[in-house]
């Protein structure tokens, strides 16, 4: 276990393995859609990855990746909570630029 995940207490642990095999099970059936808020469509722009490259980090999330479990202060989401992952990950990102010259 990282050092990270190991402040995170007994009760935060079990919630972070319930909401990985929930997560899992969606990933499994191709049943989830990743929400394009502020910080997603950033990301995309930084990184234009595939949403299968997408799936698979999330696919490679573990239990010791999670940094923390926080209340979330969204109020249209009174009752859930925040999983916060850190992962390296490698992304591996080809780009192609093509210049088009039209002579008429």
């Amino acid at each position: 276990m990282s050092d990270i995940a190991s402040r995170l207490s007994d009760e935060q642990l079990e919630k972070v393995h319930i909401f990985l095999d929930k997560v899992r099970s969606l990933l499994a059936t191709n049943d989830f859609v990743i929400k394009m808020n502020e910080k997603n469509i950033a990301f995309d722009r930084a990184f234009p990855i595939k949403d299968s490259q997408k799936k698979e980090i999330l696919q490679s999330l573990t239990v010791d990746d999670c940094i923390a479990v926080e209340f979330n202060n969204n109020l249209r989401y009174e009752d859930s909570e925040i999983y916060k992952f850190l992962k390296n990950v490698d992304i591996y990102i080809f780009m192609v630029s093509w210049k088009i010259w039209i002579c008429i």
